[in-house]
């Protein structure tokens, strides 16, 4: 099976840098973890915070506004909060910056790099709710659950008013990658009977896959699949993954899931497409700009189902995705290298555990 290069970044768990790009520990010789922990994003609940990091000789302080700091070596952030090359420049003693979230597009990873940051993210935290979030989706449009809702509550009864409605186990589910979360909705929708195929940029994701799920070639997967779910990285230096062309790929009355990232797929040619009729059906979580405008045609479309970024949501998602960032610090602090890391930087020396 040959991967399909640049089309997409690998989905595996922080495959972020190719083997041979992978940032390794500088040689500097190693120094402690110690200083002022900046803590960015609200959701962090500082008491937490400073039992977890105080005993370290790390010192927490919220930071509201413009990120500055000469003297912060931790930064615990969330992908509301860009940490791009000229936030770098404002933190210049920064080591380690951990955001909440699973996605890390929002993060200048080469120019951390460079400077020798550490850089993770929580890759975890979430899976659960955002597989079983896409399940329903992909359930909401084979089974036409939500346009026959709507279609009862303007006065109607009819069953027919959506379309033939789709039988599970005669219908393909095309998995665009293959990460934690992409592995979850593959899992789930075999068990549900649906014909899994799937694709991912890492050669290795397709090898290890569990039976009964077909590799593909992405586009390969595009042009055989009655539903399309997506579970990539994005790159906001390339174009989006589901584009005009990938759209028309796409069989004549087939449906698209995006819980993923909203700038993967090209949202005018999402709409064309739905608004045509050559696509049945598409949910989307994530969009590109959220939330859309009052007058954006997205909320126009009857044929569309929206959530408001919602899939990852639960509460059990939002206290994990606020204190295993901590934890990420206090491991490293202590010489551990902790699940979820982007970038390694320079080398830390362990702390001993103040009593």
């Amino acid at each position: 099976m040959t991967s399909y290069g640049n089309r997409i970044r690998s989905s595996r768990d922080n495959a972020y840098f190719d083997e041979g790009e992978r940032v390794t520990e500088t040689k500097d010789l190693a120094t402690p973890l110690t200083g002022r922990v900046l803590v960015q994003d609200p959701g962090y609940r500082m008491d937490e915070v400073t039992k977890l990091l105080a005993p370290l000789g790390l010192a927490a302080e919220r930071v509201e506004g413009e990120l500055a700091s000469d003297d912060a070596v931790v930064l615990l952030s969330s992908d509301d909060y860009p940490l791009g090359v000229a936030e770098l420049e404002r933190l210049p003693s920064l080591r380690v910056a951990i955001s909440g979230s699973v996605g890390f597009d929002h993060i200048a990873l080469g120019a951390a790099a460079e400077r020798g940051i550490w850089v993770g993210n929580t890759p975890a935290f979430c899976t659960t709710e955002v597989a079983d979030s896409t399940i329903a989706l992909i359930l909401a449009l084979l089974r036409g659950t939500v346009f026959l809702d709507r279609d009862v509550r303007a006065g109607g009864w009819d069953r027919t008013v959506t379309g033939p409605l789709r039988r599970l186990s005669s219908t393909r589910l095309g998995v665009v990658g293959l990460g934690r979360i992409g592995r979850a909705v593959a899992d789930r929708a075999r068990s549900l009977g649906l014909q899994v195929w799937a694709t991912d940029a890492s050669p290795a994701a397709l090898a290890g896959l569990a039976d009964g799920i077909r590799p593909a070639e992405l586009d390969e997967l595009l042009g055989a699949c009655d539903v399309v779910s997506l579970h990539v990285p994005l790159d906001r230096t390339a174009a989006p993954l589901i584009g005009e062309r990938e759209l028309g790929l796409m069989p004549a009355g087939a449906m698209l899931v995006n819980t993923s990232r909203g700038g993967l797929v090209d949202l005018d040619a999402l709409t064309a497409a739905l608004g045509s009729g050559r696509l049945l059906g598409a949910a989307l979580d994530v969009l590109p700009s959220e939330p859309p405008a009052a007058d954006d045609p997205v909320r126009r479309l009857d044929n569309l189902i929206l959530t408001p970024h919602a899939a990852w949501y639960s509460p059990d998602a939002e206290d994990e995705a606020f204190r295993q960032p901590i934890e990420a610090v206090a491991a490293l602090a202590a010489g551990r290298e902790p699940d979820g890391i982007l970038v390694r930087g320079a080398a830390i020396a362990p702390t001993p555990e103040r009593r």
